[in-house]
């Protein structure tokens, strides 16, 4: 008898959340398993994807692939209506979400789940926690205490004891984790996000539908990642800035979508800074990888992340990377090694060393042109220790 998981995360949008689930349902072995997705916003250019592998719970989208699937979110006719509701009540400080919750939780629990998975924290794990009498786990992918501080929320005991195992995807955001919710030791674990080498090598040989605006004969500097402030790019321009007075010769593209404050700030800094022509804004792309491998180097920004993706498939493209110091940097890059690692402030200096010392350069990518990822050990922990009632 297949053993029937519930995998919960909150949209089929690009990114890391949604990359690490189609990295784990394209290399994990479903045979002895039933597997349903929910997202709690069902939308996103990555829906079908995941319906390839999973069951997608939902509105059909008239696609026998991903059938049967259920109707247990809101019907499109209200959709929009609810919507407007709950945004109207929220800024008199009613939250509905537990009410709205509840009840989709209801009608999930009728399907008699073994194991119910929030696959991000935040609203996905509050999501997953009205489960009753089901085992339930959920990921951590962001520094707490760093989350707590944005939310300006206290660190959620009860919520966590609801939760029967916790998974942080560093073993510094682990040990974050652990420091503020201390009762939870025992029953939380650190395990990398699975990678797929074979798919983002033969992904980033898809070159025919390169945006015309990445073509340039000179040296390529390229960041990813939704945009919003824990990515920091609106502070960008004014690294490019320094790097056009000292005379180099370049272009910087940023690939990352989202109508945020913080992309208002990058566009209004880009102005200030004169540098419409050397940093470029792309927008959200669906397959990154041509634009990761056809440039030079990759510049993380991020004042926080916990396991990156794009650091480690930088690092299988060949690209090398600058990055900044944040909390887990040191378990994915070994600094002049494999990439440079450089607090905020001297970013600007690193990347110019990159641009300008040739044999450095050199010596970083030979040294990534030999990095394999090893699944093995992440996938043992799935079975073994997650995949299990």
């Amino acid at each position: 008898m297949h053993m029937k998981v519930l995998i919960v995360i909150p949209s089929f949008s690009n990114g890391g959340t949604i990359t690490s689930l189609k990295n784990l349902v394209s290399q994990l072995d479903i045979s002895k398993y039933k597997i349903d997705v929910f997202a709690i916003t069902n939308s996103g250019p990555n829906r079908e994807y995941i319906a390839k592998y999973t069951n997608v719970l939902g509105p059909s989208l008239n696609d026998e692939k991903i059938k049967p699937t259920i109707k247990v979110s809101l019907k499109r006719s209200i959709y929009k209506s609810v919507k407007s509701i709950k945004k109207g009540l929220e800024k008199i400080g009613i939250d509905v979400s537990p009410i709205i919750f509840k009840i989709l939780v209801n009608k999930l629990e009728k399907f008699n789940y073994n194991l119910v998975i929030g696959f991000q924290e935040g609203q996905v794990t509050r999501f997953v926690s009205y489960f009753k009498s089901i085992r339930k786990v959920a990921w951590v992918r962001c520094d707490y205490s760093n989350m707590l501080r944005i939310s300006g929320i206290k660190p959620q005991h009860i919520l966590y004891s609801k939760i029967d195992k916790i998974v942080c995807v560093s073993e510094y955001t682990k040990a974050v984790f652990v420091n503020l919710l201390p009762e939870t030791r025992n029953k939380t674990i650190a395990l990398h996000n699975l990678i797929s080498y074979n798919s983002i090598i033969k992904k980033s040989e898809e070159t025919k539908e390169l945006d015309p605006r990445f073509f340039f004969n000179g040296f390529k500097i390229v960041s990813l990642g939704r945009i919003d402030p824990v990515k920091r790019f609106s502070l960008i321009p004014e690294i490019v800035s320094k790097l056009k007075k000292r005379g180099l010769s370049f272009r910087w593209y940023i690939l990352g979508g989202g109508e945020t404050i913080e992309k208002q700030l990058l566009i209004n800094n880009i102005k200030i800074n004169n540098v419409e022509k050397e940093l470029i804004l792309l927008g959200e792309k669906t397959n990154p990888y041509p634009y990761i491998r056809e440039s030079h180097l990759l510049v993380s920004t991020s004042l926080s992340e916990a396991c990156p993706n794009v650091i480690n498939e930088a690092k299988i493209l060949g690209t090398p990377i600058v990055v900044a110091d944040f909390g887990s940097v040191y378990e994915f890059i070994d600094d002049n090694v494999n990439g440079i690692v450089s607090p905020i402030e001297t970013i600007a200096d690193k990347v110019e060393i990159m641009i300008t010392d040739k044999e450095l350069y050199c010596l970083i990518k030979t040294n990534i042109s030999n990095f394999r990822y090893n699944n093995d050990r992440i996938l043992d922990v799935w079975y073994n220790k997650i995949l299990v009632i």
